[in-house]
C-alpha cells in the first residue's frame, strides 16, 4: 500500500459517535485505506457502498434521522 498522508489526519478525526465521509474516484485506494484504518482501532466499524442505491437515498436525504438509520 502507498502512504497517504491522510491516514494520519483521520486516524486523529475519528470521535465516537461521529461519520467520516470518504469520498473519490474509483480505484484511488479508498477501500484499502478504510480497512488499513478499521483494523489499526480495535473498534467496530460500519463501511457501506456508495453504488447501493439505498445507501444513495439515505446519503442525498437532508433528514437527520434517516441519517442516523
Amino acid at each position: 500500500m502507498i502512504n497517504r498522508y491522510l491516514l494520519d489526519r483521520i486516524v486523529a478525526d475519528l470521535k465516537p459517535g461521529k461519520v467520516i465521509l470518504l469520498y473519490g474516484p474509483r480505484r484511488v485506494g479508498k477501500t484499502t485505506l478504510l480497512k488499513t484504518i478499521a483494523s489499526g482501532t480495535g473498534e467496530g466499524t460500519k463501511m457501506v457502498d456508495g453504488e447501493d442505491i439505498t445507501i444513495q437515498e439515505a446519503l442525498s436525504s437532508k433528514s437527520i434521522q434517516n441519517l442516523k438509520n
